[in-house]
């Protein structure tokens, strides 16, 4: 196992992995793997996020991504859609 013999090289696989994984978990003591969304994503999956990003928008401080999630989220709020338009990106 460990790597496998690549064109260029040897390409790494999980278990070669295992030792530095084993050696940043003892070293800090966390890690986090993620896991991939599987289907569609709704508005009330990410409601808490979409909340953040109305308080931010709010402030002023929201990022082109933060409003164009808002415009997506929020179709029928000419707000959004109007601060979301390309030229004001």
């Amino acid at each position: 196992m460990g790597n496998t013999p690549g064109l260029i090289g040897k390409i790494p696989t999980p278990n070669s992995w295992k030792p530095q994984l084993d050696s940043l978990v003892k070293s800090s003591g966390v890690i986090a793997l993620l896991e991939k969304q599987v289907g569609q994503t709704t508005v009330q999956d990410i409601a808490g996020a979409l909340d953040e990003y109305v308080r931010l928008y709010k402030a002023g401080i929201a990022s082109g991504a933060e409003i164009l999630t808002l415009s997506r989220a929020f179709p029928d709020t000419e707000e959004f859609v109007q601060a979301a338009a390309p030229t004001t990106l």
